[in-house]
């Protein structure tokens, strides 16, 4: 056993000895060019995936590169891979509740017995050394324990987990939705660049042509109209030349909103001149800021911190309560000594930590702080929400007037060119040239700002959408094709182009809250009490509802405060906004009925009115059988001049007897 015992501490310190020289021997190792070859050659097949060409055979519509933007975008599928974690995280953070299962297994070995003596506390005699172990055993376990505070906290983070989920997601929907906005400006920049760059260089080339012509003439220097024609020559060609860096950047950005490696050629088509759909947004403003309010991911991404700041309070709080462990084991040892070599060992523990009682107050001062923090964030960004969207309607309005007039611009600078070109292609000399020329180019000058006008339009319109937060398409819709991704967002934008934003305006378009919820106006009406069997009426005047300002053609209806409908006793006429009825007997309570004032808008307030009904009928006899609905009560009117009380001479009788005899009892009070 000793030669046994000294083999495996041989063999343990040569172990050790090898694992220290490796951990002290590690040095930098660069990555190699072969790596990095490689690295770069899976990115590119993964970034471009199947777009892997160098031709795009079909035109693309603005749709068609908004849904490639939405399906390949590597922003987008970076958000899309960030809820996908969170999902992630979430199942993790699940199996935190469970209890934890521990099995083990090992072997103990030693050179001498584990053996102990015992003294005598009188005598001091100590008796001889027993040993209570083996030299050298095997053990094992399969252990089950739950600590019940462990399980608190993972509870609420796993809520927390769950609303990072839905964070993940708002983000995704915020991503979406400027992708898409800046898919629209790109398109109508980068269609402009196709339609015109052809334009810029036939205008380029005769520019030069004439300019060339002009440097070969003797003693221009000595004459000024022929310099001013040289220098606006010149002045048009820089333009030119600026005009179209500006157009050919837009097409490579373009590109990389939709993901397309960079020389791939497309083509794009659009509307033409003249046929341009101007976008109509005819709501008004305050609705626009309830939609954005209601609508904005950022605001609802501060719903969800609410609620995890919350959640995190609650653990907080949690902690600083007793913690109890429960356990669980089956245990097996080869020992020799043992008399029971497998046995299971239960324990229960209650720990408290006395410190946290003076933290409880601290750290419920920390929870309210955070929260209302938590709430100035969120209102804070509600009112930039609110400025964007004021903003961004006046830019909208701005713009739309600003392209009208240089589509009229444009329109005039073409004729003016076009008279020109009639008048000095008669002529052939110099001044007829550049003069011709330098129309030719104002035209187009006049041209590109229209388009450009009406891309910052379209960049307007999509800056409301944006603004509103309104979804064109669900999350999901990001697995199907490009195709089917390209016909859904035609269906709903062209709607939203027409100024049919919500679910209202068009039954096909994705659901959007757009109905502000009842208002409650506390209006102060006297409480109406009355007798059981006696009629009331209740009229409210129509001014209860001013401050709502729901204008003419507004609808009342009435109901219980929970939403459930009136008795059958009380009737509500809602042309005269009238309540009234008879309450039979048995009916003694108090109730609150909700008058609701709905307009064609779809706008809504409400009053409360409360109904007390007090007692008209005494109980004279109550007889209650053996069967559990087996009940006879009989009630009596109550007199004006007396207390309306149940008879003090009625006794319960528990059982009916074969024969019962129901009469009114004799009124014991005497007559004055």
């Amino acid at each position: 056993m000793m030669n046994s015992y000294k083999s495996l501490l041989k063999k343990t310190t040569a172990l050790t000895a090898v694992i220290l020289l490796a951990s002290c021997s590690i040095e930098p190792a660069p990555i190699t060019d072969w790596e990095v070859a490689n690295r770069v050659d899976n990115d590119i097949k993964e970034m471009f995936g199947n777009q892997r060409t160098d031709i795009i055979a079909k035109p693309l519509t603005m749709y068609d590169a908004m849904a490639r933007a939405v399906k390949f975008n590597l922003n987008s599928r970076l958000k899309m891979m960030e809820s996908v974690l969170a999902a992630k995280k979430l199942d993790v953070t699940s199996l935190d509740m469970l209890p934890q299962i521990t099995a083990s297994a090992g072997y103990v070995g030693r050179n001498e017995y584990e053996a102990i003596v015992s003294k005598q506390m009188k005598s001091g005699v100590k008796s001889p050394a027993t040993a209570y172990s083996s030299k050298s055993h095997g053990i094992g376990s399969l252990q089950a324990s739950w600590n019940l505070l462990d399980f608190g906290v993972g509870y609420y983070r796993a809520k927390q987990n769950a609303n990072d989920i839905l964070i993940a997601q708002e983000n995704n929907r915020k991503l979406t939705q400027v992708l898409l906005q800046d898919v629209r400006y790109a398109f109508w920049r980068a269609i402009t660049a196709e339609r015109l760059v052809p334009e810029i260089d036939d205008l380029t080339e005769e520019a030069t042509y004439v300019l060339e012509e002009l440097k070969t003439i003797d003693n221009i220097n000595s004459d000024n109209v022929l310099l001013g024609y040289q220098m606006s020559l010149m002045e048009a060609l820089h333009d030119l030349s600026e005009m179209k860096t500006e157009l050919l950047r837009a097409k490579d950005e373009l590109s990389a909103l939709m993901n397309i490696k960079p020389g791939t050629r497309y083509r794009l088509v659009g509307p033409e001149e003249g046929n341009f759909t101007l976008p109509d947004i005819h709501y008004n403003l305050d609705k626009l800021e309830w939609l954005a309010l209601m609508n904005r991911p950022e605001l609802r991404k501060k719903d969800y911190d609410l609620q995890n700041v919350r959640l995190e309070a609650k653990k907080n709080l949690l902690r600083l309560f007793p913690s109890l462990n429960l356990s669980v084991s089956g245990n097996h040892s080869t020992d020799s000594y043992l008399d029971h070599k497998s046995w299971v060992e239960a324990a229960a523990q209650l720990g408290f930590n006395l410190i946290n009682i003076a933290g409880l107050s601290k750290t419920s001062t920390q929870n309210e702080v955070a929260e209302a923090t938590e709430n100035l964030e969120r209102q804070n960004i509600a009112m930039s929400i609110l400025t964007q969207t004021h903003l961004g309607w006046n830019q909208y309005q701005g713009l739309k007037e600003t392209y009208l007039l240089s589509a009229e611009i444009s329109k005039v600078a073409e004729e003016i060119a076009l008279r020109s070109s009639e008048e000095n292609s008669k002529e052939q000399n110099i001044s007829s040239k550049s003069i011709m020329v330098l129309d030719a180019s104002r035209a187009l000058f006049a041209k590109l700002r229209m388009m450009m006008n009406f891309a910052k339009l379209q960049d307007a319109t999509g800056n409301v959408f944006v603004t509103l937060g309104l979804d064109p398409i669900p999350q999901d819709a990001k697995f199907k094709d490009v195709n089917t991704i390209s016909k859904m967002l035609e269906r709903v934008m062209a709607n939203w182009d027409l100024g049919k934003l919500t679910g209202a305006d068009f039954n096909k378009l994705p659901p959007v809250p757009t109905r502000r919820p009842p208002i409650y106006l506390n209006v102060e009406i006297p409480l109406k009490t009355v007798i059981e069997d006696s009629r009331f009426i209740l009229t409210v005047p129509p001014t209860a509802f001013n401050r709502a300002k729901l204008g003419k053609d507004v609808v009342y209806t009435a109901s219980m405060f929970n939403g459930k409908p009136l008795p059958s006793w009380m009737y509500f006429d809602g042309k005269t906004i009238t309540l009234s009825g008879r309450p039979p007997a048995m009916s003694e309570g108090v109730y609150e009925v909700k008058i609701l004032a709905k307009n064609k808008k779809k706008l809504s307030a409400y009053i409360l009115l409360t109904i007390r009904v007090v007692r008209g009928y005494q109980t004279v006899l109550d007889v209650r059988g053996a069967e559990k609905d087996s009940r006879v009560t009989v009630i009596q009117k109550c007199q004006m001049d007396e207390s309306c009380e149940d008879n003090k001479n009625v006794r319960q009788i528990d059982a009916f007897p074969e024969k019962i005899k129901v009469m009114p009892l004799v009124n014991t009070k005497k007559k004055e």
